[in-house]
């Protein structure tokens, strides 16, 4: 597993979380490893599962940060912005270049890492039946040619997610919540090219160059994720995949089949 980051990397680490206890963390010793908010939270929940996926994902978090910046997961400090995205602190009780991202539906968790970038991560469940609420969500949350998208698909509920992940990743990598609307960026997919969808767009405010991913887990969940980038930097993902043993695959940004625009609303 890996130890050290560049700065024109992503690592993705996905993980069920009944795996958890492969990365030599058991989350029934938690009371040792996470902090007194997280344990406070944990103990207030009443759904075992729901509770397990939480420990699960909070464990997760400290020990893989504690392989990039060498201290043991118990010591990891973090902080918040205003809407909530979480940042590590280093020794001096600073924010670190090492940024990360969580996601987790009821079966997987997503952590993504980067350093000196900004980062969001997405992943939904794809067997939940939303066909039903797909029509009134789409007209919520995206653009008029989205709907149009997902009304012509044979595939709705598919493409629905591809969606749904990317514009989450996008407002989590931004850390500003949902201060920013959904519909606000529009994207552009064809259900017949890789599933593996690579692209970017500049930042209208600030130039930087925003990445996607977008991909199908062997589960079956649909997972995005948003990185900002150096534009001169070739940008590079590595995906470790915990399903018997950690699988280790490698992406690159240099072909682009998402395409997206920002809206004015």
């Amino acid at each position: 597993m890996p130890h050290s980051l560049s700065e024109n990397n992503v690592h993705v680490w996905c993980i069920t979380p009944d795996h958890v206890t492969s990365l030599q963390v058991k989350p029934s010793a938690y009371h040792s490893v996470l902090s007194a908010h997280e344990i406070e939270r944990a103990d207030q929940m009443l759904i075992p599962k729901q509770k397990h996926i939480f420990i699960s994902a909070k464990m997760l978090v400290r020990h893989v940060l504690s392989l990039y910046c060498l201290r043991s997961p118990e010591t990891l400090t973090f902080t918040h912005n205003q809407y909530g995205k979480p940042f590590l602190l280093d020794v001096k009780g600073e924010i670190s270049p090492l940024r990360f991202n969580l996601s987790h539906t009821r079966d997987s968790i997503a952590l993504s890492v980067v350093k000196n970038s900004e980062i969001g991560i997405d992943i939904e469940a794809n067997h939940r039946d939303l066909h039903r609420d797909i029509e009134e969500i789409s007209k919520r949350f995206f653009t008029s040619i989205e709907q149009e998208y997902l009304a012509n698909s044979s595939l709705p509920q598919q493409e629905f997610l591809r969606l749904w992940t990317l514009k989450e990743s996008y407002i989590k990598c931004l850390g500003r919540g949902l201060s920013i609307p959904l519909n606000s960026i529009e994207f552009f997919l064809n259900a017949d090219q890789n599933p593996n969808l690579l692209g970017t767009i500049l930042h209208p405010e600030t130039g930087q160059q925003m990445c996607f991913f977008q991909g199908t887990l062997d589960c079956g969940n649909s997972l995005s994720f948003c990185v900002t980038s150096d534009q001169k930097k070739a940008l590079n993902m590595s995906y470790f995949l915990m399903e018997r043993g950690w699988k280790h695959r490698n992406f690159d940004f240099s072909a682009s089949a998402v395409s997206a625009r920002l809206n004015n609303i």
